[in-house]
């Protein structure tokens, strides 16, 4: 699947592409196969989290060479499609959410202080992924969002999180 080419889906200006692109080549991968639903396949974790991140490795993954971005596949995931699904939507959640909660946005155009507005609209976003790739995984991820941020040595703002957030919650010892 990685060895032809991609057609990668439309991404808005304001969107991160990797936000987009790496739970949509999960999805790619594991296309036709079984896939539960129900429970993690994965543990929700930072390190899980980190094996995404090393697989960015801060590029833009759509830009990458195809050789390139599945090399990297194969170092991140051990060759295991459901692994590698799984785990893009848990990063998906959990990078998304820490974005949401830094002192700046970081855009295209450069760095601008994080407007309300702009953490609302991609606080919809993230839930509209949650609730359009019927993913616990990405709710799984958004609970790890504040210690993914604070390992980081990251400034939180987390004041705007509504209360009913899965942001707020934890699944340390509960799976």
């Amino acid at each position: 699947m990685l060895y032809g080419h991609i057609q990668w889906p439309k991404v808005k200006p304001y969107n991160d592409a990797n936000l987009v692109d790496i739970p949509f080549l999960g999805r790619l991968l594991i296309e036709g196969m079984e896939h539960p639903t129900a429970l993690p396949t994965i543990p929700p974790s930072l390190e899980t989290v980190q094996r995404i991140e090393d697989f960015v490795s801060g590029a833009a993954i759509r830009s990458l060479p195809r050789p390139t971005l599945y090399e990297r596949y194969l170092v991140a995931s051990n060759d295991s499609p459901l692994w590698f699904a799984d785990a893009a939507e848990l990063w998906l959640g959990c990078i998304g959410m820490a974005k949401l909660t830094r002192v700046s946005y970081v855009g295209a155009s450069g760095t601008t202080p994080y407007s309300l507005g702009l953490r609302l609209r991609g606080y919809r976003w993230l839930r509209r992924q949650v609730n359009s790739l019927k993913s616990h995984r990405i709710v799984w991820g958004m609970t790890l969002a504040q210690e993914l941020s604070r390992s980081r040595g990251n400034e939180v703002v987390n004041d705007w999180v509504p209360p009913a957030s899965p942001y707020w919650l934890s699944f340390k010892g509960r799976l």
